[in-house]
């Protein structure tokens, strides 16, 4: 058991030149002028939702925007421009105030899980090494305030504290509404843990302040008569219904797998065995039939034949789609192998009827990999707040034991 002074002594001095490196990200990204230059991608757009919010806030504007995200993002920068002013490099300091704690959230979730500074330090440089996170922390997009009601939800399941979970899971899910998939992972495990855990009343609580975190969103729902403002709907989705996409499902395992490369590559070099390799490797001709591509909505839209950075890279890089594709298999090959490793792992605590917050993560990267496809369109970015919990999987996975 860690002393309070131990956990401090620990703690701060890597806080601190995490809060060192965290205000020269920053520094170097407003020198370069990031605040007076023009609108980027979907910025403009979502400036000027947050503006209508501005002026004409109220049940009518909840119950149909133009946008298909939650509402909560535009109701903060609303109240900010209120207080602040509206101007655009007002609106993008408020967005790096709000990733500047996420990233500090980040850095308290990972050294309370881990109790390594030098891990906690690490994976949030990693994290913030991610282009789409450098893009999504400066301009005014939705991201990175859902990422931090994400690390703060996360932090409330590890120190089992309800109350927090349900504002916490409220505030992510009225940010972006694809975070329902965390809800189901964690809804997941304390059910598990309610079955055969030592501490069944507690879990049935931290279950219930779960769903409590799910009624606001059930609300907009039913104000909406479906997932998304219709006038959102119809200017982005086409109007289409919902389906599973099992392309989109190989393109995440594909980008997951290259966005935590390094965790993903040092699980699965410790862990495969043979016959995991081999299932793996049984499953790996699903790639011919649903490849890498970008959505037809995206493309219809704007035009884009790519889902991201990556896909652009490759595909401009190596104009060969042979080569293309070969590249993306092997991705696709290798984070098969790192699924493989971790249900074997996750069985393995379930068989011996334990509970471990081991189980939480994988859970969670599962039930990304179930809700995403569901979505309209595919975009790698979307990966990103799922670095945290593969990088915590793989610590979890190279340690001794991961049952209790």
């Amino acid at each position: 058991m860690d002393t309070t002074s131990n956990f401090r002594n620990r703690y701060v001095p890597s806080l601190v030149i995490l809060l060192l490196i965290i205000t020269i990200y920053f520094a170097v990204a407003i020198a370069f002028g990031v605040l007076d230059r023009p609108y980027w991608g979907d910025e403009n757009h979502f400036v000027k939702t947050a503006n209508l919010f501005s002026e004409k806030f109220g049940v009518e504007i909840l119950a149909d925007y133009p946008e298909v995200t939650t509402p909560l993002v535009y109701v903060l920068h609303s109240l900010w421009g209120f207080i602040f002013g509206t101007q655009l490099a007002c609106m993008r300091i408020f967005n790096i105030l709000l990733s500047f704690f996420g990233f500090l959230l980040l850095h308290t979730v990972v050294f309370r899980m881990t109790r390594d500074s030098f891990i906690a330090l690490l994976t949030v440089c990693f994290f913030m090494a991610n282009p789409y996170v450098l893009g999504t922390s400066v301009f005014v997009f939705t991201d990175m305030p859902a990422f931090l009601f994400l690390m703060l939800t996360l932090l409330a399941v590890y120190e089992q504290r309800p109350v927090l979970l349900a504002f916490a899971m409220a505030a992510t899910i009225l940010c972006r509404q694809y975070y329902v998939f965390f809800s189901l992972a964690i809804l997941g495990y304390f059910f598990w843990d309610a079955i055969i855990g030592r501490h069944k009343k507690n879990a049935l609580k931290m279950g219930i302040a779960c769903a409590v975190g799910l009624i606001p969103f059930g609300v907009l729902v039913l104000l909406w008569g479906g997932l998304a403002p219709p006038m959102g709907k119809g200017l982005w989705t086409g109007g289409g219904g919902t389906i599973y996409h099992f392309g989109y499902l190989t393109n995440y395992i594909v980008f997951l797998t290259i966005y935590a490369f390094p965790f993903v590559a040092v699980a699965v070099y410790r862990k495969i065995t043979p016959k995991l390799a081999i299932a793996s490797l049984l499953v790996s001709p699903f790639y011919f039939f649903f490849p890498v591509a970008t959505s037809q909505i995206t493309y219809e839209q704007i035009g884009l034949l790519t889902a991201g950075f990556v896909h652009r890279f490759i595909k401009y890089a190596f104009p060969n789609p042979v080569v293309e594709h070969s590249i993306f298999f092997i991705f696709f090959f290798v984070g098969l192998m790192f699924l493989a490793v971790i249900v074997e792992k996750c069985y393995q605590i379930i068989k011996n009827s334990s509970v471990d917050f081991y189980l939480l993560l994988n859970l969670t990267i599962f039930s990304f990999l179930l809700v995403m496809p569901f979505s309209y369109q595919v975009w790698e970015k979307y990966c990103f707040p799922l670095v945290p919990f593969l990088a915590l999987t793989t610590y979890k996975i190279l340690q001794p034991s991961t049952a209790s």
